[in-house]
């Protein structure tokens, strides 16, 4: 029970010590500003897009989760998704590092095998890293030419491939860790690929049902902070804010803003609203993975204490 304290005590601290850690570089009060400026009717419609997007955003995983036999709720999924997104924001990486705490409560919580759960894990992040990847190279093709669609490409089929060979029936990690549960997940991951076709498209189109919830968010909050963008305008702010999110930096600190503002000077308008995006995303993702992680940690190490 001791044992079990500690460890509750060590990893609040190092949530809350992340978090802070985050929290203290980010300009929240020009971000409340900015969110002060939208009107009632434009924070009705940004909240109830982003609720119904916080749904969608573990839809991806349920279907996975369900093609391997796991029935749980997709409420369920949606907020051990959140849980991971709260972690992963305030650690180094591409928004990785919150995949461990989808298995732990996927396990603890809904009961998923070990296996299972981080075979589900694994394909969940897979197919998101194929989604942004392809949608980055689909601008890079329509924006760009050359080198920068040739690197994302080199990029995307880094995923792609992973599950090819899982399909064929590859196990590259298991080849590499010798454990049997790495060994079993890879097994599952190769069994889904191959027999769940069904599933894995259902999947797909779920991370492109994201994609495009993501998509009408940004043209929403141009429009509402009063510059509808066209397409090409949208396409180019999008990339710029998912670009920024690949980089080796906790919340893309930073990286976000600059981005922003490097994507509509480069389009001609005004770098005001390049700043005014970028906080009002700042806003959103802090406030969401502030109750991720509070969530998480809290559901987290009450599972580990109860099986101590």
């Amino acid at each position: 029970m001791r044992r079990a304290r500690t460890l509750r005590a060590v990893l609040w601290l190092l949530a809350a010590g992340l978090f802070a850690w985050t929290l203290s570089r980010v300009p929240l009060a020009d971000a409340w500003m900015a969110i002060r400026g939208l009107d009632g009717t434009a924070l009705v419609v940004l909240v109830s897009l982003n609720a119904l997007a916080l749904l969608v955003f573990g839809l991806k995983w349920w279907i996975v989760l369900r093609g391997l036999g796991q029935k749980i709720g997709l409420f369920e999924t949606s907020l051990y998704r959140i849980a991971g997104f709260g972690f992963a924001y305030c650690t180094p990486g591409p928004r990785v590092g919150g995949e461990p705490i989808q298995v732990i409560l996927a396990e603890r919580r809904s009961g998923v095998p070990r296996d299972a759960a981080i075979a589900s894990v694994a394909l969940d992040r897979m197919l998101d890293a194929s989604m942004n990847l392809g949608f980055l190279l689909a601008a890079a093709l329509y924006l760009l030419e050359g080198v920068g669609a040739l690197f994302v490409g080199i990029l995307l089929a880094v995923p792609i491939g992973y599950m090819l060979a899982l399909a064929r029936g590859y196990r590259p990690l298991a080849a590499l860790v010798h454990r049997e549960v790495v060994r079993s997940s890879e097994h599952l991951a190769g069994r889904f690929c191959r027999e769940r076709t069904g599933h894995l498209m259902f999947a797909v189109l779920a991370g492109l049902a994201s994609l495009s919830m993501m998509l009408a968010e940004y043209w929403l909050m141009s429009f509402y902070l009063g510059t509808p963008l066209s397409f090409r305008q949208l396409v180019i702010g999008l990339a710029a804010a998912r670009i920024a999110y690949f980089l080796f930096l906790p919340a893309a600190l930073g990286v976000l803003e600059a981005g922003q503002v490097m994507a509509v000077r480069s389009l001609g308008l005004p770098v005001a609203l390049g700043v005014s995006l970028s906080l009002v995303i700042r806003f959103r993702d802090v406030l969401v993975a502030a109750v991720g992680l509070w969530w998480g940690m809290r559901a987290v190490t009450t599972s580990l204490e109860r099986s101590s």
